[in-house]
């Protein structure tokens, strides 16, 4: 599985949690992150 992640400010970290990581802590799969940025 593999998803993509973006940057975040402080304020959106720390009240937003991101689908990612919810998933990533969630899941018995390997994840793959890939971010937005690196894309471009």
């Amino acid at each position: 599985m593999a998803m993509l992640t973006h940057r975040r400010n402080f304020l959106q970290e720390l009240f937003n949690i991101s689908l990612a990581k919810k998933t990533v802590y969630q899941s018995r799969v390997p994840i793959l992150a890939i971010p937005a940025s690196a894309l471009n």
